[in-house]
């Protein structure tokens, strides 16, 4: 980027100071103090030059700093991060400096005219200056902000944006990401807009709380979740308690499909009563007695295919545990070409497969259009019929390992 054509600045050491101003020791150690000399430094010597800076800005858009006096800059959060970003802009461009005195510190940990602070200092200063003015726009108080943030970790320009969004959240749902992060808001500073977007659409109760305690101390992951995947959960799982059923299982989950599948799995309310004879409300979630059907097989179930576990919710526990090890190799076009058949004979076909073709033939060819497919076609077509001929096979499984389908699954061995 080209320098801009302005007139470099160097602020004086005494700058802000004026004469009636003394001891001097004292005007550079008492925060209201230092912040007067400043102010009148930085309203002198540096405002100017932000403002002829923002000048060669091309475009229109409503100023940082143009057309301001300093006290309305300092009252705008908005102006207050534009004019940060240009103070940092001018040091970059080496268009302003600071004179220091022999054997002082140079860089941003240098003093400042004469008012004791660093530059460091300053920016801090108003980085604090501007979130609080947008807690307090937002009806958040303003001791709040000690509470959310320590002043080590509100300390980039940056987080100003992302911190304009979280001050819109429901309260409750702070509360609830402050208990989650274990106090560490500021990384959500971090996020960008669509990020923080999302999150603050989300339900506090139904969502964020009922994920706090899903996830325990693995809380903090949802800061590495897309924006898609957040809402998928918030959208998809509709009630706390299928979140609560999912637990960490969550973190294991990539496809946001999947989460919309497993959301449509249904849950009952019952009411139950305890020994003292009061009435407590409870919920039964398909998904937590698939989750303990399988054991284990749950989190491999999660890497499948999204619509073969929307179809899994509506089976019974019986035909779940008969049918669950080939939940990994089959697709939803295995499945809809076996639906015609009771679901004995189904689990009869995949058997009977398992045995004469091995694992290679159910790691894909079964899937497969011009191989497995066309002999589950085949196979099932030829049962309906024995089936309409009130000739039911008793067992396909022994059928298809003696050979009885053998023109409809010859062309395997090719």
């Amino acid at each position: 980027m080209a320098k801009p054509k302005v007139d470099k600045v160097a602020v004086p050491i005494n700058a802000g100071k004026k004469w009636w101003q003394f001891p001097d020791a004292l005007w550079q150690k008492v925060p209201s103090l230092q912040q007067s000399r400043m102010r009148a430094g930085l309203e002198t010597h540096v405002l100017p030059l932000l403002q002829e800076i923002e000048a060669l800005y091309p475009g229109e858009y409503q100023p940082y700093t143009i057309g301001k006096n300093f006290k309305e800059i300092e009252e705008d959060p908005r102006s207050i991060e534009g004019g940060l970003y240009l103070f940092e802009l001018a040091q970059q461009q080496g268009l302003l400096t600071f004179e220091r005195k022999k054997g002082a510190k140079r860089g941003a940990k240098g003093p400042v005219g004469s008012c004791g602070m660093s530059v460091d200092d300053i920016k801090n200063f108003y980085l604090r200056k501007a979130a609080n003015t947008l807690l307090q726009n937002a009806g958040h108080k303003m001791k709040r902000l000690n509470e959310y943030f320590s002043e080590n970790e509100l300390k980039h320009i940056d987080h100003l944006s992302g911190l304009t969004i979280l001050v819109r959240f429901d309260p409750l749902s702070i509360s609830e990401l402050q208990r989650g992060l274990k106090g560490r808001l500021d990384k959500l500073l971090a996020k960008d807009e669509l990020y923080l977007e999302t999150l603050r659409e989300c339900k506090p109760v139904v969502f964020l709380r009922a994920l706090r305690k899903a996830l325990g101390d693995d809380f903090p992951s949802i800061l590495e979740w897309k924006p898609d995947y957040i809402r998928a959960v918030a959208e998809g799982l509709d009630h706390s308690a299928k979140i609560t059923a999912l637990g960490t299982t969550l973190l294991f989950i990539e496809d946001p499909a999947v989460i919309r599948a497993l959301g449509t799995w249904q849950m009952k309310e019952v009411i139950a009563e305890n020994s003292a004879g009061e009435k407590k409300k409870r919920y039964i979630t398909r998904i937590g007695q698939i989750r303990t059907l399988l054991g284990e097989d749950f989190e491999k179930l999660l890497a499948g295919n999204a619509r073969l576990i929307e179809r899994l919710g509506g089976w019974k526990d019986e035909e779940v545990d008969q049918i669950k090890f080939y939940l990994n190799y089959v697709t939803p076009e295995v499945m809809d070409t076996l639906e015609p058949l009771p679901f004995k004979l189904q689990v009869g076909i995949l058997d009977g497969l398992w045995d004469t073709q091995g694992r290679d033939f159910m790691e894909g060819p079964i899937n497969r259009e011009e191989k497995g497919l066309k002999a589950l076609r085949g196979m099932v077509k030829q049962i309906l019929t024995a089936i309409e001929g009130d000739n039911m096979p008793n067992d396909v499984r022994a059928l298809i390992k003696s050979g009885f389908y053998s023109k409809h699954t010859a062309h395997l061995a090719h």
